[in-house]
């Protein structure tokens, strides 16, 4: 008799890890994504009670001779198809948000050779998913890291091929900001977003702000705590801002400014240990990634800076 039981995808995972160990013979089984209860637009009833769902041979998981020369450079061949159609699911209900976030790690301590250590995260083992989510957690588009992909083009980078590949479920561009870590941020990837019509801002890395005339770091202890300075690049409009917080914070945007006058933000002083202290903030870029971070390449692209 079937059974119907409410599962999160943390859960469908350590299934999935069970089943291959122990080569379960399981049929079949439906897989349906509910959104957020407390989202106004999606509290029409026939979108919830959807029963046009198609059924994952799960009993595939354990079948290596579904291995051909299509999914072997695909590590996660076995569970794809699930995966697949979980990805379906999320998706049916559009892009529900206007600020969307990248990147989730799904935490797992078993043994898998897809399972990744992260280190500095807060969940640093698991499976390593590109998501594209939005500030409630929910995802609307997600694939799962394999490692290096054997037919990707050398002259773009992994970060700039992820964003790429999950913007696919978003319509109207122009009704959404994107926000992303260093990982993925580079001028031209902002670049390529902003001719997409995509609002984006991420933290940089220092090798990757091409040159652009900030203060280094050593300048910017100079200035405090709290110090800060930006620049803009004339052609493009990409705005760059240095801040001395915790440690050097760059922030790259496509469409954010500094605001003044600054506000203020408290952090754990290193003075006066057990006590906290109020310091200016670049307001704009820093704060927006603060809170909402749950084309071709050009060969002589050169950016101009003011």
């Amino acid at each position: 008799m079937a059974s119907t039981s409410h599962m999160t995808i943390e859960e469908i995972l350590l299934l999935l890890g069970d089943l291959e160990e122990s080569e379960a013979n399981v049929a079949s089984a439906n897989v349906v994504v509910l959104p957020p209860q407390n989202v106004d637009c999606l509290t029409d009833e026939e979108q919830f009670n959807d029963d046009n769902t198609e059924d994952v041979d799960i009993s595939e998981v354990c079948d290596n001779a579904m291995l051909n020369d299509e999914t072997k450079c695909d590590r996660g061949f076995k569970v794809r198809p699930l995966l697949e159609k979980i990805q379906q699911s999320f998706a049916k209900f559009g892009v529900f948000e206007d600020k969307l976030a990248v990147e989730m790690i799904i935490k797992y301590f078993g043994r898998n050779n897809l399972k990744q250590f992260i280190r500095g995260k807060p969940v640093r083992f698991g499976y390593k998913f590109w998501a594209l989510c939005g500030t409630s957690g929910y995802c609307y588009n997600f694939d799962l890291y394999c490692g290096k992909d054997q037919g990707c083009e050398e002259n773009i980078g992994l970060g700039r091929r992820v964003v790429q590949s999950l913007l696919f479920v978003v319509d109207d561009p122009l009704s959404y900001e994107l926000y992303f870590n260093n990982f993925f941020t580079s001028i031209e990837l902002l670049g390529e977003l902003f001719d997409l019509g995509f609002r984006a801002s991420g933290t940089i890395r220092e090798n990757r702000t091409q040159k652009c005339p900030l203060p280094d770091k050593k300048e910017m202890n100079k200035l405090g705590r709290g110090g800060y300075d930006y620049t803009s690049d004339l052609d493009s409009g990409i705005m760059l801002t240095r801040w001395n917080d915790n440690n050097i914070v760059t922030v790259a945007t496509n469409f954010d400014s500094v605001c003044e006058p600054l506000a203020n933000v408290t952090r754990y002083s290193e003075q006066n240990r057990g006590t906290y202290e109020d310091i200016e903030s670049a307001t704009g870029p820093t704060s927006r990634l603060h809170h909402n971070v749950p084309t071709t390449e050009s060969a002589d692209f050169s950016p101009t800076y003011q």
